[in-house]
């Protein structure tokens, strides 16, 4: 661990390095109950964010080698990383003085606090657990990954310092994935036993998220007619803050992965099992390749209902816009833009012009 002077708490992360970490984990039945207030600031006899969640959370981490293990009803997973790293970062995502890596407002009583993740290599291996149900899964599952990241932006309350929301980015570069059918089915497989867990949790991140909304009550006419009589310095910092804050709020909990370039192999793979099975070709073979892809995952909104925000709305209309130009030059993409994002629409609405009678 590196040291600091005291003097420099506010703005020096204190860096820890850690030459190899091996974790266990395994998969719930039930999901556990939710986090409580913070340790760090019960065991520094406060209650709110203050000093010490900002030392804490500002700690630099750099770990050598890191050893993931997960059991599961199903399978059994490992994750290797190598030179992995936790910093803080500013709102652009790059290295600076702690005091710009978090945004408070405290109107609102709210805190954002900005994450990455690093690591030079990850390996990922997953093999089923042989059973009566589970026999014919019995093709491993490995990926390896080069350089990758993980932006995390989480946001909390002042008075308790939990997690009302957050938002994970995972980037990937350029990934070459190979495949066999017999992989292809047992992934199919470990997303089925996962599922239910995963709809367990959806549902107590929901009812969570009802609670928080509760909890969150407007400021009382008091707070209202403190803020009022501050002076004007003050009132412009708090509007500036307040306006920061806004623009890089997380309203809702949500995971995305971006994968810059993939290229996906899918192979046939012989088995003894498998020869029963009247195949008309044998021992094929097909490569699938996709450029910028992007997944977006909001746990707390039911299909369809999904309105993504101004700048997201933008970026699909201008694709939207340059499919039409490119293949239908004549016809015109902002008749048709207002109903990209009504519930009854699909997202590329009749692109086809109507006979003329």
């Amino acid at each position: 661990m590196e040291m600091i002077p005291w003097t420099k708490l506010k703005t020096h992360p204190i860096s820890l390095t850690l030459d190899k970490v091996v974790m266990e984990m395994s998969t719930c039945d039930e999901p556990r109950p939710p986090n409580g207030p913070s340790p760090i600031a019960t065991a520094s006899g406060q209650s709110e964010y203050g000093f010490a969640e900002k030392v804490v959370e500002g700690i630099s981490l750099s770990i050598n080698s890191i050893v993931v293990k997960i059991s599961a009803k199903a399978f059994n997973a490992s994750f290797e990383l190598s030179q992995l790293q936790v910093y803080s970062v500013n709102t652009s995502w790059s290295l600076s003085d702690l005091r710009f890596t978090r945004i408070q407002d405290p109107h609102r009583g709210e805190i954002l606090t900005f994450k990455e993740i690093s690591w030079q290599m990850i390996r990922i291996e997953a093999d089923a657990i042989q059973s009566a149900q589970n026999e014919m899964l019995s093709a491993p599952i490995r990926l390896i990954t080069n350089q990758s990241r993980i932006r995390v932006t989480l946001k909390r309350r002042s008075k308790d310092c939990n997690v009302v929301a957050s938002k994970l980015i995972l980037i990937l570069d350029d990934l070459l994935w190979v495949l066999t059918d017999s992989q292809l089915k047992a992934m199919v497989q470990y997303a089925k036993s996962l599922s239910e867990a995963m709809d367990k949790s959806a549902q107590q991140r929901k009812s969570m998220v009802t609670e928080d909304q509760e909890s969150s009550a407007p400021p009382s006419a008091q707070q209202v007619r403190s803020q009022q009589v501050s002076s004007g310095t003050a009132a412009e910092q708090s509007a500036t803050m307040a306006s920061l804050f806004a623009a890089f709020d997380v309203c809702e909990t949500s995971h995305h992965l971006q994968i810059t370039h993939l290229d996906l192999h899918i192979c046939d793979d012989i088995h003894a099992k498998d020869r029963v099975i009247n195949k008309r070709i044998t021992g094929g073979a097909m490569q699938l390749s996709f450029s910028h892809i992007t997944l977006d995952y909001y746990p707390s909104h039911r299909a369809g209902d999904y309105v993504p925000p101004p700048t997201e709305r933008e970026h699909h209309h201008n694709l939207y816009t340059t499919f039409l130009q490119h293949y239908y030059p004549s016809h015109r993409a902002d008749e048709h833009h207002h109903n990209l994002y009504t519930p009854s629409s699909n997202f590329f609405p009749n692109l086809y012009p109507s006979p003329q009678r």
